[in-house]
């Protein structure tokens, strides 16, 4: 056994195994707490709402009409058009000196699902026909603007927790992509791992928003330490093969896009079945077993002796390229959509739809399920068919989902527009990331890996920038206005293909490394030629003045 597992150490296969399973795990915790957060908080709201006491005023009872005329002319649309039906309601009044009942299904809206049980109680023990109304729920307007209160103060909380883990990214990566010079990968690899335990541990321990805060910035720490450690030891181990490098490299990439699929439909069911612990305490327990395969596996630690420090002056002039520009543009775009939808659409599903949590979870798998073929897909048709027309179609497909979702009233009409949502990011995220390395690369003398960073930072800004705006929006002009705005905006923006089309015409066909190498070689050869040549002429030169 002894023998078995150091033959397996520090090979290319135990690397890429852990980094798939690592990336598996990490991209399931971004993406459990989507369909957790807006129901934990909402569940807090009606807590909060059940403790209230408010005067109820006095009401008429006239036997003469029926009940559900009776609800209907002095308690419809209580909670303003929320139109969720209240279940189990029963009026109780005493007329005449006997008890009467009966159900108040008819006619009333209420803004939550909570059972509740009202009843009339006697006011004036010589006139039975004034009664006090007695609540136990949500029932009373002040109860329901309370509500509303709450659900606003939500949206912007839910954001602030989901774009955190990203604002972290992009503070953090300029600083730790050079740790790994002086360290080596190994070190930022366990620092990363032991993070995202912490980060279980803090999001399991309590619903409270602040700790839910801290949980995702811790995460947000090791997602970034993650990406320079996992991602640059691939990297290394796969360096002399550029075909085995791309396999690896792709395959890691799927795995994060499955973990990033499951991630909601596990942790809504989690949720649902066993609380807000249970999902983050199963991922810790993999993250645990995790360190300890790393232990067994990972026994030698490399440097990455090719990080420079001057990287600040390159990005400066990628991003200053119209087509970077408007590739970059693009890139936020694509995120601004895709995360707003994460962050607002449980809440919407709930408010509409009545959804349970899994439901809420589980509507992320068309999406998700789309957009890892279809990143696969343009990546090998990127030859074979124009980059630009993809990038159209890919903002088209975003642009018209984002109009139909806001039409939907069911999570089954949410289906096809939550699939063209995954095809059009996964066409983008794959199409827009090779059109930029292509242009950095052609336009400016080979900066492949400035153009890298300028891909992952704008795929962090996107989904930094769309929950943090998402919640005052909302409140502002609504969940509806909101994505069919975003929408009318995405759509126009599919012309900038055209522009693109004249940058992909002007530049020549991307080489690969080993034409890159082979064209370094050939100036190296002629550069050794002419001085040669030029250290013959000064010896002729000496032997005519030694005459």
């Amino acid at each position: 056994m002894r023998d078995l597992i150091a033959s397996y150490q520090d090979t290319k296969v135990s690397v890429l195994v852990l980094a798939c399973i690592i990336g598996f795990i990490d991209e399931a915790l971004m993406t459990v707490p989507v369909p957790i957060i807006p129901n934990l908080f909402l569940a807090g709201c009606q807590a909060d709402l059940v403790q209230e006491s408010f005067t109820v005023p006095s009401v008429k009872v006239n036997e003469n009409r029926l009940c559900s005329e009776y609800l209907s002319s002095d308690f419809n649309d209580v909670c303003y058009g929320k139109n969720l039906s209240l279940a189990n309601w029963t009026l109780s009044y005493i007329s005449n000196g006997h008890i009467q009942k009966c159900s108040l299904s008819k006619g009333v809206t209420t803004c939550s699902n909570l059972s509740a049980h009202v009843s009339l109680a006697v006011t004036d023990n010589d006139n039975f026909d004034h009664a006090m109304l007695c609540y136990e729920g949500l029932v009373t307007r002040e109860m329901c603007q309370m509500w509303t209160q709450c659900a606003n103060h939500i949206n912007v909380q839910v954001g602030i927790i989901l774009s955190s883990k990203f604002v972290m990214r992009i503070i953090l990566s300029p600083f730790l992509a050079v740790i790994p010079k002086y360290t080596g990968f190994l070190p930022v690899y366990y620092i990363s791992v032991i993070i995202g335990v912490l980060s279980c541990t803090v999001y399991s321990i309590s619903g409270h928003f602040y700790a839910i805060l801290a949980g995702r910035l811790l995460h947000g720490w090791s997602a970034s330490m993650l990406t320079v450690g996992n991602g640059g030891l691939l990297n290394y181990v796969f360096r002399h093969d550029d075909g085995e490098r791309g396999l690896a490299l792709g395959t890691y990439i799927s795995f994060m896009a499955l973990g990033s699929v499951v991630g909601p439909p596990f942790g809504g069911l989690f949720f649902s079945l066993l609380g807000n612990y249970a999902p983050y305490a199963v991922l810790g327990a993999f993250y645990v077993l995790f360190i300890c395969a790393m232990f067994v596996l990972l026994k030698e630690n490399t440097k990455d002796e090719s990080v420079e420090n001057s990287g600040l002056l390159d990005l400066l002039e990628l991003i200053m390229d119209p087509y970077i520009a408007v590739c970059t543009l693009g890139f936020i775009f694509a995120g601004c959509s895709v995360s707003i939808i994460e962050s607002a659409l449980p809440h919407w599903m709930i408010s509409t739809m009545s959804s349970a949590p899994w439901i809420q979870g589980i509507i992320y798998l068309p999406m998700a399920g789309m957009a890892v073929p279809c990143g696969i897909l343009a990546g090998f048709a990127g030859k074979a068919i124009p980059r630009w027309g993809m990038v159209m179609v890919g903002n088209l497909c975003i642009g018209s989902s984002l109009v139909a979702i806001p039409l939907c009233t069911s999570a089954a009409h949410l289906i096809l527009p939550m699939v063209l949502l995954g095809a059009g990011f996964g066409t983008l995220d794959s199409v827009l990331s090779a059109m930029i390395s292509r242009f950095g690369y052609e336009r400016h003398d080979g900066m492949y890996a400035p153009s890298v960073v300028i891909c992952g930072i704008a795929f962090s800004f996107g989904f930094a920038l769309g929950p943090s705006i998402m919640g005052t929006l909302i409140n502002i002009v609504g969940f509806q206005w909101l994505i069919t705005g975003l929408g009318c905006m995405v759509l126009p923006f599919a012309l900038s293909s055209f522009f693109l089309r004249i940058g992909e015409n002007g530049v020549s066909d991307f080489k690969g490394e080993d034409d890159r190498e082979k064209s370094l070689n050939e100036k190296e050869e002629l550069l050794k030629e002419s001085l040669l040549s030029s250290q013959d002429g000064d010896k002729e030169i000496l032997n005519s003045n030694n005459n």
